[in-house]
């Protein structure tokens, strides 16, 4: 995202960074309905998902920080089974 608007991807993390903790900041506080925490937390959920990791190295090839399915970094971007944003920044040297 941040080679596409061309803003530095410093920038970027700092903004997931500050909607996390403002999400976090319904999470705990009683003052908000049940409902309102869920949603809460799916939205961070969402947000560190698309905060892109780099796959877990393995004897049999790349795997998903998050749900451990292998995957292929020269056709997912996305892992195909959680969403999660890969980081694949060590391949394409």
């Amino acid at each position: 995202l941040s080679k596409i608007l061309g803003e530095p991807k410093m920038k970027f993390d700092y903004e997931y960074k500050e909607a996390i903790e403002h999400f976090e900041k319904y999470i705990n506080n009683d003052c908000y309905t049940d409902k309102m925490q869920k949603y809460c937390k799916i939205a961070i959920k969402s947000i560190e998902k698309d905060i892109p990791k780099k796959p877990k190295l393995s004897y049999d090839g790349d795997h998903c920080p998050n749900c451990n399915i292998k995957i292929d970094w020269q056709s997912h971007l996305r892992c195909p089974n959680c969403g999660q944003n890969m980081d694949w920044s060590d391949y394409n040297a």
